[in-house]
């Protein structure tokens, strides 16, 4: 044990624990904890320009890394700015630790300068929240935040510091992580793995679910060790690719605006594998998804709460995603009989979504969305990472940019307009040495553009690539094709993009004809810092993939002609 700050024992506990960074704006609730964390050092400090980005930031480097960085606010106004990121993170089960300041504790409950009662705010968007009242309990809420944030199902923490606290000296002592936090994952159960081995021994036509908790537990090797073991087509859940797509019987995404390859194997598969995906309303296109009659349903998940909450599961798995997928290895080896002709078929409607896609026209002008994926990925290499905002251009992201990696695709499963700047800087972080490209459009580009400065002046080379079609496209979209194409808000009045990016310091360019595409993206890519390339693309309602409905009755089978014989 040995005498400390407050301040001193948080900055020395989150390098030890080797957090991402520490993100933010600073404020007079964090000035100590900011000072000491400078001071201190072995944690990188990032200042950004507004909390969302940091939240943000946090939920992009989490995933990437996954492992915690950390976001801070003060008091209630900064604190409040990062509940979007936060909630996000809850979300999409990302690793993250919130930090806020509050007001010192002799002028609490006294309705004082930026005082809120930041505790309850995040309790329900966190596994763990709570206000220090004591100096000497600062330790233990520190120790519990980083220990819940890693361990089950990931997720935020947030905790709140009194500006006074911080400055209080403690006795206290520096721990390990392995000291107050399991550093391996619980293991499921043996009798489980054994009645869910047996349900695959029996299958003919199994499919394997990849979800977001395969990438999450390590597990995308192993994953496709069990596919190819079973003869087993690997469907990804939406907007999540932890499987290379490189494996020969990967049919990309299921559900809204999914593949309808993968929809097609999931409507015949006599056996569903589900591994760490929630099953829920965007994986199965609002659960209108139903497996064929006799289908038997594995789901294997490491949080207790979400096995069998949207399906009826025949086997039910809880433990982590790689632990679970080796014991079904080691069970499965030798005594499974793939059938052939299952395969083929699954190859067959691969090969005819693929053609599908490639007859979609290409090149003029404006812009369509899908040639700007098909340019980008000609000209990034396959550890390049993907990062997209949120907008109905991410289903021709999920449908023409092949992960050839597993853990390069990233996307807002929250839906957080604004994510794709910021979760493409924190991406960035993650993964310094390779090129990371962000997909936004330009209203949820226009949320967190102010970071732009962020990315030049941390020396983040983030290519943003913006598709102005001078809408909320999505919005608009639907106002078309459901609201008598009356627009209300939905229609932008947008800066000169290129303006606006120089005036940061981005090198940037606009694109205009389908054309110009793949030599504007490869120059951006060769600037060697931020860039942008601005394309004027368009709002297509009849191409939209949210007006369709691969899991509808006849929009599978005439891919092959004929179905599948039960």
């Amino acid at each position: 044990m040995a005498r400390m700050t407050v301040a001193e024992f948080v900055a020395r506990t989150l390098a030890r624990e080797e957090v991402g960074f520490v993100a933010g704006v600073p404020g007079s609730g964090l000035m100590e904890i900011l000072d000491t964390l400078d001071r201190e050092g072995g944690v990188r400090l990032v200042q950004v320009r507004h909390e969302q980005v940091a939240a943000l930031m946090a939920v992009g480097y989490g995933k990437a890394a996954r492992r915690p960085a950390v976001c801070v606010g003060t008091r209630s106004p900064g604190g409040t700015n990062l509940v979007m990121g936060v909630t996000a993170a809850f979300i999409e089960s990302v690793p993250l630790v919130c930090i806020t300041g509050q007001v010192p504790t002799k002028y609490r409950w006294k309705g004082a300068f930026e005082e809120a009662d930041l505790a309850e705010v995040f309790r329900p968007i966190t596994k763990f929240s709570v206000e220090v009242q004591r100096a000497d309990r600062v330790p233990d809420a520190l120790w519990e935040a980083l220990r819940l944030a890693q361990t089950g199902r990931p997720g935020p923490v947030h905790v709140s510091i009194p500006y006074d606290l911080a400055k209080v000296e403690i006795q206290a002592e520096v721990l390990a992580p392995e000291q107050y936090r399991p550093l391996h994952p619980p293991a499921p159960d043996a009798r489980s793995l054994d009645r869910a081995a047996a349900v695959l021994r029996e299958a003919r036509r199994p499919v394997l679910i990849a979800g977001g908790g395969v990438w999450m537990s390590g597990a995308s090797a192993v994953a496709v060790r069990l596919a190819e073991l079973l003869g087993a087509p690997v469907v990804s859940t939406w907007q999540k690719k932890p499987v290379a797509e490189t494996y020969p019987l990967a049919l990309g995404t299921m559900g809204y605006g999914g593949s309808a390859a993968a929809a097609f194997a999931l409507r015949y598969a006599d056996a569903i594998l589900a591994v760490g995906t929630r099953l829920w309303d965007r994986t199965t296109d609002e659960f209108t998804f139903q497996p064929a009659p006799g289908a038997r349903l594995v789901h294997v998940d490491i949080d207790p709460a979400v096995v069998g909450r949207n399906y009826r599961v025949d086997v039910g798995v809880v433990g982590d995603a790689r632990l679970a997928l080796e014991g079904l290895v080691e069970r499965l080896a030798g005594r499974v009989r793939p059938d052939p002709g299952w395969a083929e078929r699954c190859r067959l409607a691969k090969a005819a979504w693929e053609e599908r896609l490639r007859r979609r026209p290409a090149g003029g002008r404006p812009v369509r969305p899908w040639d700007v994926v098909r340019a980008l990925r000609r000209v990034t290499d396959d550890a390049t990472c993907l990062v997209t905002d949120s907008g109905s251009y991410i289903h021709y992201a999920a449908q023409y940019f092949p992960a050839r990696q597993p853990g390069v695709y990233f996307n807002p499963n929250s839906g957080s307009m604004g994510f794709g700047l910021a979760g493409g800087l924190g991406v960035q972080l993650a993964r310094p040495q390779s090129r990371v490209v962000v997909l936004a459009g330009d209203g949820g580009f226009l949320m967190t553009v102010q970071d732009l400065e962020t990315a030049v002046r941390e020396q983040l080379p983030v290519l943003c690539v913006v598709l102005n079609n001078f809408a909320f496209g999505s919005i608009h979209t639907r106002q078309k094709a459901y609201y008598g194409g009356r627009e209300v808000w939905s229609r932008l009045h947008n800066p000169d993009f290129l303006q606006l990016a120089q005036a940061f310091g981005v090198w940037a360019v606009r694109v205009e004809e389908g054309e110009e595409l793949e030599g504007a993206l490869q120059a951006a890519l060769e600037a060697g810092r931020p860039a942008l390339v601005e394309v004027r693309s368009e709002d297509l309602a009849e191409e939209s993939p949210l007006l369709q409905r691969w899991w509808e009755s006849g929009q599978a089978e005439p891919l092959l002609g004929e179905p599948v014989s039960a």
